[in-house]
This record gives structure tokens, C-alpha cells and sequence, in this order.
């Protein structure tokens, strides 16, 4: 008899934690869902799952003045916050692929092409040896979004959404200079080959 209260009592248990587990499934679910419903799929293109391994800044103090993300009524973004973060500034990034909509991701269309954060919050963007242009850049560690405006007038400034890890960067363009739906993967390089 004891042993088949055991039974029994053991039975109500599991039931009790499995119920438990299925009540929170659906909540965990509606909001990947709705998370997920906030990008559209045409910008979507298989990126790499990654995590961001950066703690923050490197200076506690240093805190952004205000959200780069946004464009000032000239158009021009804050490019003078982020330049402590060393996933940036460690070494230089070559553009490892690219999808850029309206064009056959076989073209590719940043093919040897580089670019290299300074700490000075300057970048200088180039292609096999030559250098093409060079501008300034700002991060926003809070939004992960990073601005490039080049001192080139005929090059467009641009704002990325990032995620990365310890070698690699994706980079998917907003909508705030038009740039929505391009993506690029970056790797670290030490030099330009």
C-alpha cells in the first residue's frame, strides 16, 4: 500500500511540473513571434547566430550624450560616442560577404573590399590595396547601432544595426539613409593581403 501511494504521489508530481512547464512555453513563444514579426523576411537571409561577448565600454564613465540612431534636422548623425569599444578598433574587418537586395549575392558586390575602425572614431574603407575613402564612425553600445559618415560626398552615409562576436561582425543596414536590407559579414583581418 505504501508503495502505491508512492507511485501515486509520485505521479502527481511530474504531471504538476509538466503543467507548470507547458504554461510557460506559449508566453516564451508569443514573444519570438512578435519579435521576429517586426523585421520583415524579404531582409532576412539566414545571418549567423552570435552573441555579443563585449561587456561595455571599457571607460564605466563614458556614456552616450544621446542616440545616435537618430539623425539630427540635418541629417547628420553623432558620430562622436563609441569609440572605446575595442570589437571594433582590435583589428581590421574584410568584408567576408555581402547580400545586398537586387543584386545575385554571386556578384559579389564588396568583393575585396576592407574597412578599419580607428579608436579616433575615423575609419578608412578600401579595396584590395588602394584606399577608396575614409570618414568618421560612432557606436551606440545601448541600441547596437553603428554610424559611418565618410568625409566623400559622393559616398552615403550609412547606419548599421551590429552583432558580433570575438571574429566576426554582421552588419544589416536601417532605413534611416537607406540602406535597409543590405548585410555584411566581416572577419578580422590583421593586415590587407
Amino acid at each position: 500500500m505504501v508503495m502505491r501511494s508512492f507511485y501515486i504521489l509520485s505521479f502527481f508530481i511530474c504531471l504538476s511540473v509538466l503543467v507548470a512547464c507547458k504554461k510557460d512555453t506559449p508566453a516564451q513563444q508569443e514573444s519570438a513571434t512578435v519579435s521576429s514579426a517586426s523585421v520583415p523576411d524579404s531582409t532576412i537571409v539566414n545571418p549567423p547566430r552570435m552573441e555579443s561577448t563585449n561587456s561595455g565600454p571599457q571607460n564605466p564613465s563614458v556614456a552616450p550624450k544621446s542616440d545616435p540612431a537618430k539623425a539630427n534636422a540635418k541629417g547628420e548623425v553623432d558620430t562622436n560616442l563609441g569609440h572605446d569599444y575595442t570589437f571594433l578598433t582590435f583589428k581590421m574587418f574584410k568584408i567576408n560577404g555581402a547580400f545586398v537586395p537586387g543584386k545575385d549575392p554571386k556578384d559579389q558586390p564588396y568583393k575585396d573590399q576592407w574597412v578599419d575602425f580607428l579608436p579616433d572614431g575615423t575609419f578608412k574603407w578600401g579595396k584590395g590595396k588602394d584606399l577608396m575613402y575614409t570618414g568618421a564612425w560612432g557606436y551606440n553600445h545601448e541600441v547596437g547601432i553603428l554610424d559611418m559618415k565618410p568625409n566623400d560626398k559622393n559616398q552615403p552615409q550609412t547606419e548599421w544595426k551590429v552583432i558580433f562576436n570575438d571574429d566576426m561582425v554582421v552588419m544589416t543596414g536601417t532605413s534611416t539613409f537607406n540602406n535597409n536590407g543590405v548585410q555584411l559579414q566581416l572577419i578580422r583581418i590583421a593586415s590587407v593581403d
